[in-house]
């Protein structure tokens, strides 16, 4: 029989205990444990959604989660312990990225209560928020978004409209709000509109910087 020191287990490492491994089995590890907690903690949280109250589903209705009856609870734990931290981490990271960017960009630019006007400026801050949402859309939400113009006639609700003879762009833009997820459809879509923030949030640090942007 030939020994061989060089040989022991992946998960105890050189020195027979967890810390001596690798670095990237730690990783795993470490991805994995976490990835499970929070898929835990995220299906407690859901409780509500997977036994919904029916009466109060009949009044709330477009709140109803319509889909949730078809959750499953173990499909959910290969990627969650594997994919869902590092989706976490990037989308973190892209979001400083665009936050030091968009700093780089505003030196020199008018202050924060002013809108920008347009050009080389305004147009590159577009195209990095845009950027930036499609990754976060892509490889955070796995998701695809596609615009369709849809012609609605509200005369039953808002009275007689009467069209304008000369068209105009659109100045506002009013929508219900389910989430923040819609806020990556509006700047994702060719109307790329602003956003009217709360004043609060012009003290909070590196976030102000996006606001500006957006």
């Amino acid at each position: 029989m030939v020994e061989n020191d060089d040989l022991f287990p992946w998960w105890e490492g050189e020195n027979g205990d967890f810390l001596s491994c690798p670095w990237w089995i730690i990783a795993l590890w470490v991805n994995g444990v976490l990835g499970f907690a929070a898929l835990e903690w995220a299906w407690l949280s859901l409780h509500r959604f997977r036994h919904p109250n029916k009466d109060l589903d009949k009044l709330m209705y477009m709140y109803e989660r319509s889909d949730a009856k078809n959750w499953e609870k173990l499909k959910c734990y290969p990627v969650a312990m594997t994919l869902l931290l590092p989706r976490l981490l990037a989308t973190i990271f892209s979001l400083i990225a665009l936050g030091v960017t968009m700093n780089i960009l505003l030196i020199g630019a008018p202050d924060i209560d002013k809108p920008l006007k347009k050009g080389i400026r305004k147009s590159c801050l577009k195209f990095l928020v845009q950027l930036t949402c499609k990754f976060h859309v892509i490889f955070g939400f796995w998701a695809y978004l596609t615009y369709e113009n849809v012609n609605c006639n509200y005369e039953e609700y808002l009275g007689k409209q009467v069209e304008a003879k000369k068209k105009k762009p659109t100045s506002v833009i009013v929508c219900n709000h389910f989430g923040f997820f819609e806020i990556y459809g509006l700047l994702m879509s060719p109307l790329f509109p602003s956003f009217c923030a709360k004043a609060d949030f012009k003290s909070v640090p590196f976030f102000v910087s996006i606001l500006r942007g957006i």
